[in-house]
């Protein structure tokens, strides 16, 4: 169910354990009572087996490789086209558990950082293409600003770029002065 997948997402984001007060928190915010933090890990241990799962603090005892923590590990090293090769897309995007919404928003803030930083066409159209980049205004005028003028894809980008100005009710003026004079 989506509580084991989020303690799992936040024991593996915790290598050396969690509290079950931390977790609590991690989970349900600041309203949780510390029973329903052991039942939900009850649960979980049941699931994985007792072999797996530490307590006090908790922690699994398994180092298993996982997604999120390779797009992390990757861009702690620099590399930004592996680590976006490697992103499956936002981590848990149905999740409002606070500690897996504060590393979902790390991770995404993070890759976005190292694309735009990149300055790489290739890479910042990889971004746009997915779900979790199409509307990305910022890295639309970028990837424009990077574009040749005669550039099969700009007319695209320049419009994206407009409809983005529209939606989000910022000053055309913006998307206008990505536009070359011509001559």
């Amino acid at each position: 169910g989506r509580r084991h997948s989020e303690l799992l997402v936040l024991l593996l984001a915790h290598p050396h354990g969690r509290t079950g007060d931390e977790l609590g928190i991690d989970l349900y915010g600041e309203d949780v009572s510390p029973v329903t933090v052991r039942a939900e890990l009850s649960r979980l241990r049941r699931t994985l087996g007792p072999e797996l799962l530490d307590s006090r603090p908790y922690r699994l005892r398994a180092d298993l490789t996982v997604d999120f923590r390779t797009v992390l590990q990757l861009l702690e090293r620099g590399r930004v086209a592996e680590a976006l090769d490697a992103y499956a897309g936002p981590l848990l995007p149905g999740s409002d558990a606070p500690g897996v919404t504060r590393l979902r928003r790390r991770i995404d803030g993070q890759l976005r950082a190292g694309v735009l930083a990149s300055r790489d066409r290739t890479l910042m159209q990889a971004w746009l293409r997915g779900a979790w980049g199409a509307d990305d205004l910022e890295i639309w005028e970028a990837y424009a600003r990077l574009l040749p003028p005669h550039a099969a894809a700009r007319p695209l980008a320049l419009s994206r770029i407009n409809q983005l100005t529209t939606e989000y009710g910022l000053p055309v003026s913006t998307a206008t002065s990505l536009q070359r004079p011509r001559n």
